[in-house]
């Protein structure tokens, strides 16, 4: 079992949307599992190689228990059964408790596009009926994660990264913070564990 699984539609979209909170989550001694959806091959800042060498070195400053690349195509993947497919079993291989992946609505077409595509396959991957095997031959079971959270993304790119962190943190009373937001009610069992 994972305690977080975190999507982004590119390499480095876990980075700025949710790095400090997988930081976090993994000095804490939960397990933290990264998936690129794409490599970013489309990218004008640096080139599909390089941005996979970021993630990997990422992967290890965050203490990200894994890092994969689905390797769909940037810019042209689609919510499809084929793209579902292959996501509800990484979701059943790692049984998060809780998936993060972009935000619903962004400038870049590819972060709500892969953000409807991981909210489907979440859902879709508690379905009994939908069989998925691995590599090895191991069937796995359904597994529907309780929560999904969608980081907040940014229209801009590097200056208004931390911007948008300090603003965040400024709402909470904090140097940084990070934004969420979630397709279903979340459940605390205190409104004090807000603070």
């Amino acid at each position: 079992m994972t305690d977080i699984l975190a999507f982004g539609a590119h390499p480095d979209d876990i980075e700025l949307g949710c790095g400090g909170t997988l930081a976090k989550a993994t000095q804490a001694g939960k397990k933290v599992v990264a998936i690129d959806l794409t490599q970013g091959e489309l990218g004008t800042r640096g080139s599909a190689e390089l941005r996979l060498e970021e993630a990997a070195k990422a992967a290890k400053i965050l203490g990200l228990q894994a890092r994969e690349n689905m390797g769909f195509k940037d810019g042209f993947f689609q919510n499809d059964e084929a793209h579902q497919r292959a996501l509800i079993q990484k979701i059943r291989s790692y049984r998060p408790d809780v998936v993060l992946c972009n935000a619903e609505t962004d400038r870049h077409i590819d972060h709500g596009k892969g953000s409807d595509l991981v909210h489907t396959a979440c859902f879709l991957s508690g379905l009994a009926k939908i069989e998925t095997i691995d590599s090895s031959g191991k069937t796995h079971k359904p597994w529907r994660p309780p929560d999904e959270q969608t980081p907040i993304s940014s229209k801009n790119f590097i200056e208004s990264v931390r911007y948008r962190a300090e603003n965040l943190g400024r709402l909470i009373g904090s140097e940084a913070g990070e934004g969420f937001t979630s397709r279903q009610p979340l459940g605390v069992d205190s409104v004090l564990d807000w603070f």
